[in-house]
């Protein structure tokens, strides 16, 4: 179970100014994953590091960048996840799932606000709002 998600670094960066049709991709990677206790728990814990990069591009040139780096608390199968991560450099798939998801809602949401405040568009398609022509509906029958 996750009980905790923690942000240690953010760094945006525009190099150009955005224009016409951008690539968006957002990435995770886990970067590390150790045992650790903390005061709250009796056992210890799984501490997941990861990096978050949102990158902006246009054909071959880079427009920009958000990356965060964080770490994930995972209370449950500690040695499991240390054990397949430190022989596969991947988290057992149903845990894994669980992880990626995690970061991703958190980074994401994160990401909208930092790049509205470097000018950058958001990371994912926003809803909106459009008229709707009224249809000419008969009945017919």
């Amino acid at each position: 179970m996750i009980v905790g998600i923690n942000l240690d670094s953010i760094d945006a960066k525009k190099h150009t100014a955005p224009a016409g049709n951008i690539r968006i991709d957002n990435n995770v990677n886990i970067v590390h994953v150790k045992n650790t206790k903390i005061p709250i728990f009796d056992e210890k814990i799984s501490q997941i590091g990861f990096k978050f990069t949102t990158k902006y591009s246009k054909e071959d040139a880079v427009i920009g960048t958000v990356t965060i780096t964080g770490s994930v608390l995972f209370r449950g199968d500690t040695e499991q996840i240390k054990k397949t991560y430190s022989e596969e450099k991947k988290l057992p798939e149903k845990i894994g799932l669980m992880v990626i998801n995690a970061i991703l809602t958190k980074c994401i949401t994160q990401t909208i606000h930092i790049a509205e405040q470097v000018s950058l568009p958001p990371p994912i398609s926003m809803p909106s709002v459009s008229h709707k022509k009224k249809q000419n509906l008969e009945y017919i029958g």
